[in-house]
């Protein structure tokens, strides 16, 4: 539920991208119940997935198979949770209007594409 409910709110605030709010939604879901052992298995995969040759960011253009969309999708946005004033400032940005790629980029100082490949180096 509480997956749904993080995936309904961040579509609510706007033209958000599909992996931005499945991302949310599984790791809202996954703060709210961290025993959740669909979600703790998607984030235990996250190091398989990228070691498996997918294009680190495929999923933001979802051109990776459903699950893996997922599973990239829920460890990028529970990063980009981590700094919680970044993410704030995400969120402002869209509760005002702005438009998601300009949000991002005042938030994060980089397009989602750099952000992707920066978190994937990093796992």
């Amino acid at each position: 539920v509480g997956q749904q409910v993080g995936g309904i709110y961040m579509a609510s605030l706007g033209r958000t991208p599909q992996w931005f709010g499945e991302g949310a939604g599984g790791a809202i879901g996954l703060q709210i119940d961290s025993k959740d052992p669909r979600l703790k298995s998607w984030l235990g995969a996250i190091p398989q997935v990228l070691s498996s040759g997918v294009k680190p960011d495929g999923f933001l253009a979802r051109s990776l198979p459903e699950e893996e969309n997922e599973v990239l999708a829920m460890g990028f946005v529970k990063a980009l949770m981590g700094p919680s004033s970044k993410f704030n400032s995400l969120l402002t940005g869209l509760r005002q209007g702005t438009d998601f790629e300009t949000a991002f980029h005042r938030a994060y100082n980089a397009t989602p594409k750099q952000a992707a490949a920066i978190w994937a180096a990093r796992k």
